[in-house]
């Protein structure tokens, strides 16, 4: 959902009674991507270098809430990896 579509939402789940008006966006369809979209990208932070990062950050980003979990900061797809220390790599012997 977009802020006034929250907004919106809000004022009559809670019965807000807010005088509220929110205007369209001319020109945005929400099934496209922002990589699909012909503006330029800019960083909302150092920790977002691409708009794949963006795309799995709602997902990844949850890994930040526990201490011994790496959601990628500080590679070159954070918010793409998670990893820590008790993951183990199990090899199989052949």
């Amino acid at each position: 959902m977009t802020f006034g579509e929250l907004a919106q939402y809000f004022n009559g789940e809670f019965d807000l009674g807010v005088d509220l008006e929110v205007i369209e966006m001319q020109g945005y369809d929400r099934s496209e991507s922002y990589a699909e979209l012909d503006i330029p990208f800019v960083m909302p932070s150092p920790n977002m270098p691409t708009t794949d990062s963006i795309d799995v950050y709602p997902i990844t980003g949850l890994f930040e809430t526990f201490v011994n979990v790496s959601e990628g900061r500080g590679t070159t797809k954070p918010f793409q990896l998670v990893g820590s220390d008790f993951v183990i790599r199990i090899r199989r012997k052949n």
